[in-house]
């Protein structure tokens, strides 16, 4: 390749890339800024089949309890058992009220219908 050549090349190349980058940067923040992060968009919630999404639980956080330990102890299987998702927003040891863990379920934009 010529150098002339080159150097078009490069030139339009920097341009492209001073274009999008500010594009790519914009529609980054619009999906991590506006998509609120609630429990119920989250991949790891599980819904309370016998109510509304009021008392869903989080994949993530597991609790053990005696009544687990015994159970395990008597027939050799474990049962799991999930945290409220309202107590692990409390907790900023866990998700906290920022939602650390949260990954959603769909794309943000779906909603947004961008």
């Amino acid at each position: 390749m010529s150098q002339s050549k080159y150097k078009q090349f490069k030139d339009i190349y920097s341009l492209l890339y001073s274009i999008m980058m500010p594009i790519i940067l914009f529609f980054y923040l619009i999906s991590n800024c506006l998509c609120e992060k609630f429990c119920v968009n989250c991949k790891y919630f599980i819904k309370n089949p016998f109510s509304k999404n009021n008392y869903g639980r989080c994949a993530i956080f597991t609790k053990e309890n005696e009544y687990t330990k015994i159970d395990y102890l008597i027939t050799g299987k474990r049962k799991i058992e999930y945290k409220f998702c309202s107590s692990a927003r409390e907790d900023e040891k866990m998700c906290g009220i920022n939602g650390k863990y949260f990954i959603e379920k769909e794309n943000c934009f779906k909603r947004f219908k961008l």
